[in-house]
């Protein structure tokens, strides 16, 4: 165990802040070159090629990134394992979330779509899951936690807020609707 402490680096803020840019340039700035001079608008149902070059291969970029950093730091086991557990009463939070998407979800309009592209949704908004997790839950949650005198509920705001700051980015695809999705998932952000 101290074998393992011994191969984790330390992240400071302003190199956490940085590769947080870097994640988000990665989304945004690939979004925007792949679909240069294609008509893409926020929030609709694309196109598999759209889906592709919006979400697919943007974010599966980020994921491999955000994994780089990790492996780069030596926090896969501090990544991959929360010593510390949620209160049985916060299930209810996710849970309710889970089920007013298949509330909400249009069943017959979603038999009228393409198999491969819900596939391709799906996988994709994985691969978003998996990114969030892997840059805000991971990365960013354990550089809160080893600021000095950091509580983890300290530790746990500063990362919900810097995850819902890191939606603001949105402005760019979405416009100002970014902001509202920003403070939403700000608070979201500490139960997922």
């Amino acid at each position: 165990s101290s074998d393992l402490k011994r191969t984790e680096k330390t992240l400071s803020t302003p190199m956490l802040i940085g590769i947080i840019v870097v994640y988000l340039m990665i989304i945004q700035g690939m979004t925007a070159f792949l679909t240069a001079g294609m008509e893409v608008k926020y929030g609709e149902l694309p196109t598999i090629e759209i889906l592709i070059r919006t979400i697919t291969i943007p974010v599966g970029v980020s994921v491999v990134f955000a994994a780089i950093v990790i492996s780069w730091l030596g926090w896969w086991n501090r990544v991959m394992y929360e010593k510390k557990r949620l209160a049985r009463w916060a299930w209810i939070i996710p849970a309710m979330m889970a089920l007013s998407i298949i509330v909400v979800t249009s069943y017959s309009h979603l038999a009228t779509i393409s198999p491969t592209l819900v596939v391709t949704l799906l996988g994709s908004v994985l691969l978003i899951g998996i990114g969030e997790e892997l840059m805000f839950r991971g990365i960013t949650l354990e550089a809160m936690r080893s600021v000095s005198n950091t509580t983890e509920i300290k530790a746990a705001l500063w990362a919900a807020v810097i995850f819902g700051g890191a939606h603001a980015s949105n402005v760019f695809t979405e416009g100002s609707g970014a902001f509202l999705q920003a403070a939403v998932v700000s608070g979201t952000g500490l139960f997922f």
